[in-house]
């Protein structure tokens, strides 16, 4: 039996706080319309760039390479079948309870912060669930490590087959592999950014994803399934935190270079172009790779209370958003200075979301199914 790898319970736990920081920050740029949030003019270029810093595809892709991790332990625990069983109720009853109550609460909040005085009722019944209205805002990760988790089980069980081995005796990560999949992913991103801009999200049927990252976030997820197998993370096994540091430096570098020269405007979109396509990709991975290596150096040592966090972090994720949603509506006509209250309302959410969640696991009978 493995042991158990502390860390990433720490840096799911960070991971899933700095998600709730990311959606509150982009209720305060102008170029997503959700909750009308009132910000003075001059504040928009702050916030983009701390929705580009704290990076929603590094979030997202340490999601799903943390959640590949595991899947291997919970597989060889449960088998092919209790597994799938599993994940369908763990992962889909919430994704169908998203899609039925939080996403068009969170919706409607959205519309009457922009003026709508149609009834919760009626926007219910007949608007939200029209295909061409339907948001699953946060929820469309659910719904994909859903997709990801069922295609896996004959993957993995294949993989048993082919009686893949440990890392050796060097403890580390040969290059090859890091290349070969900085390779494959900027690849992935290259090419279906000559079909969608990255922060576009398209509807099929009720998945609910983002066609460019859909196919990064499955190597991700591959990624974390491999590692898993190959042992990486154990005690022998070192991550070193200096090269990520360069990489990530030097492609955010790049990104910013490309920018200034080729005149640019994030909010208008980057179009496809292959420098800031390679320095997104090597950003995210860098960025993935050093929160990994700070955190095993520095967070792998085990604690009662960042277990129980951690226990809890995916219902966390599940109701944050519509707290999130409803901290900034209630509070968009507060005549506040704009930096205090958005500093105040991280902190708010980020404390309710914690709160909440564990409240109804540990104290509701939905513990059984969340």
């Amino acid at each position: 039996m493995k042991k158990r790898i502390y860390f990433l319970d720490h840096l799911r736990i960070f991971t899933i706080t700095m998600v709730i920081v990311y959606h509150v920050t982009l209720l305060y740029t102008n170029a997503f319309e959700y909750v009308q949030n009132p910000v003075p003019d001059g504040y928009d270029p702050l916030f983009m760039t701390m929705t580009f810093l704290i990076s929603g595809p590094m979030l997202n892709s340490i999601m799903f390479f943390i959640a590949g991790y595991f899947v291997i332990g919970s597989y060889k625990k449960k088998g092919s079948s209790q597994f799938a069983k599993d994940r369908l109720i763990k992962l889909g009853i919430p994704y169908l309870f998203g899609l039925v109550i939080l996403a068009p609460l969170a919706q409607y909040i959205a519309n009457r912060s922009w003026g709508s005085n149609a009834g919760l009722i009626e926007f219910w019944f007949t608007d939200f669930f029209h295909p061409e209205n339907i948001d699953l805002h946060h929820l469309w990760f659910i719904g994909i490590l859903l997709l990801f988790s069922l295609i896996s089980i004959p993957i993995i069980y294949r993989l048993q087959y082919w009686n893949v081995q440990a890392v050796g005796s060097d403890h580390h990560v040969p290059s090859r592999v890091y290349i070969l999949f900085l390779v494959l992913t900027f690849v992935l991103y290259y090419g279906m950014g000559f079909f969608y801009e990255p922060q576009v999200f398209i509807s099929f049927y009720i998945l609910y994803f983002s066609p460019v990252m859909l196919p990064v976030y499955a190597a991700y997820f591959a990624l974390g399934i491999y590692a898993s197998m190959k042992m990486w993370f154990t005690d022998e096994h070192t991550v070193r935190i200096f090269p990520w540091v360069i990489a990530y430096a030097a492609n955010f570098l790049l990104y910013g270079g490309t920018m200034v020269i080729k005149d640019i405007n994030p909010i208008e979109g980057t179009g496809n172009d292959p420098l800031l396509a390679f320095a997104t990709n090597g950003m995210t991975f860098a960025g993935v790779m050093l929160l990994i290596a700070l955190f095993k150096r520095f967070f792998n040592k085990r604690s009662d209370g960042m277990l129980r966090l951690s226990a809890n972090s995916y219902n966390t994720y599940i109701v944050h958003y519509l707290i999130v949603y409803v901290v900034v509506y209630l509070m968009s006509a507060i005549n506040i200075p704009t930096i205090g209250k958005y500093i105040f309302q991280v902190i708010l959410c980020v404390f309710l979301s914690w709160i909440i969640a564990t409240f109804l696991k540990e104290r509701t009978s939905l513990r059984s199914w969340i």
